[in-house]
């Protein structure tokens, strides 16, 4: 048998294919369509070797996508075009890599001008995420997932090119809180009439599309700031930029400095919504948290804070923290406030409890900020989400290397790492048997189970 590596690039990951020795690139593709349940009218797979492209077949067999391209025979067998192995954590990696990429990727590719950077730009995304499976690395997050590695990267976390690694999941107790929280409902009987008479003056006003920016802004923030107990300014930076609102907190003993808890981001419409806001605002943030007054707080501080945006008749809501640089997560989706949609009692109870929970959570925060002491020395702390160890009730874990990166969909990241100075294997599951271990361990059927505990959303 033979393991392919196949970079799928709607979901970012790597995962392994076992074929036979014999067969063609065609019963790779068909296995890959199947395994991967590629769309035949969404997806284009692509065969690259490490040089140069070797086979190309379009999902919805349109002949424009392989024009001049010259593919390798499909009965021609797949070992065939295998030059060497590498190892990597003892697993065999074959040469080539098939890549699975959306429909707009292929259309992208059709332009023969550009064609071998573009191929050229899909291996180097390859061979980097294997690089990066080898050595120590965090897990992926469940929360965020890129089409295009390169070229949506940016867009969908905030960072620069050159920051390029697994997609981030920012992990911090305040935001595990807000994700928990979003998953209850505050039932309509529970709304207060002043929120019910906010959220619809909210779906009202965000649906107005005839009306001039600085005067929608003004109208929209005047509901949010009473939805949030909460008083958003905008303030300018060194450089004069700003942005539409952000919520300040005190911070350190002397409470001096203030930093923003929230950041808000108002759009007329969602078509420039997602990418450019989320960009937009990270900017913003690195304007604000690199400025010399802030030095201190970045030496014990990630500076984890909400990005709130509206765009058009749509709320989305993000966290970001300042990880070297502003590094975003989305936490919510686009949320639909369409005056169009029904029940509209529906929407006001989402519109309430959302700002409901973000409200706790900004709390939350101006507590954190408020404990915080500043201090002219870097602390690990501040490198999030870099971590690295773990203190469990008076233990002492610590994370070695990364053994297995995990699928959101099948498995959980596995780590190799030391508990009280012995090696051990870590593990991270929604649901375990714990008994079921111990009492195969006592018979030597199992290893030793050094440590468990219960953490957020019921997960082991």
């Amino acid at each position: 048998m033979l393991d392919v590596y196949i970079f799928d690039e709607r979901v970012n990951q790597i995962f392994v294919a076992s074929i036979d020795e014999n067969a063609t690139i065609s019963d790779l593709i068909a296995k890959c369509k199947t395994e991967r349940k590629i769309s035949e009218k969404a997806s284009l797979i692509e065969l690259y070797p490490l040089e140069n492209v070797v086979y190309s077949e379009d999902i919805d067999f349109d002949d424009k996508w392989v024009d001049d391209r010259q593919p390798c025979l499909s009965f021609d067998p797949v070992n065939a075009f295998v030059a060497s192995t590498l190892e990597y954590s003892d697993l065999p990696l074959v040469s080539f890599c098939l890549v699975i990429a959306p429909d707009d990727a292929a259309g992208h590719l059709s332009d023969y001008s550009n064609e071998q950077e573009e191929m050229s730009m899909v291996l180097q995304n390859f061979l980097r995420a294997v690089e990066a499976a080898k050595f120590e690395t965090d897990p992926p997050s469940k929360e965020i997932t890129v089409d295009n590695w390169e070229s949506e990267h940016r867009g969908a976390t905030g960072r620069p090119y050159h920051f390029l690694g697994h997609p981030i999941g920012i992990y911090a107790p305040i935001f595990e809180d807000f994700k928990v929280a979003l998953k209850t409902t505050t039932p309509l009987d529970s709304i207060t009439p002043k929120q019910c008479e906010l959220a619809h003056a909210l779906i009202q006003e965000a649906n107005e599309i005839d009306i001039e920016n600085s005067e929608r802004r003004k109208r929209i923030m005047s509901i949010v700031n009473q939805l949030l107990g909460r008083v958003a300014v905008r303030i300018l930076n060194n450089d004069d930029s700003s942005e539409d609102g952000c919520i300040l907190v005190p911070t350190g003993k002397e409470k001096i400095l203030l930093v923003e808890a929230a950041f808000f981001d108002l759009r007329p419409d969602i078509t420039v919504g997602y990418k450019h806001a989320n960009l937009h605002i990270a900017e913003i943030a690195r304007r604000a948290w690199i400025q010399d007054e802030r030095k201190h707080l970045r030496n014990v501080s990630c500076c984890p804070s909400f990005l709130i945006m509206i765009a058009g008749p749509f709320i989305h809501v993000f966290g970001i923290i300042f990880a070297r640089e502003p590094t975003t997560e989305s936490f919510t989706g686009f949320i639909s406030i369409e005056i169009n949609n029904h029940p509209l009692e529906k929407r006001i109870e989402r519109v309430v409890h959302l700002f409901q929970c973000l409200k706790d959570s900004i709390s939350a925060l101006e507590l954190y900020y408020w404990d915080l002491t500043l201090d002219q020395t870097p602390m690990p702390r501040a490198r999030f989400p870099d971590t690295t160890s773990l203190p469990l009730d008076g233990h002492q874990l610590e994370f070695r290397r990364l053994l297995l990166q995990g699928d959101a969909g099948r498995t959980t990241p596995i780590f190799l790492g030391m508990f009280d100075s012995k090696p051990c294997v870590v593990k991270f599951d929604h649901t375990y048997g714990i008994e079921a271990h111990m009492v195969l361990a006592k018979e030597h059927l199992a290893p030793e189970l050094f440590y468990h505990t219960q953490i957020y959303h019921e997960s082991f």
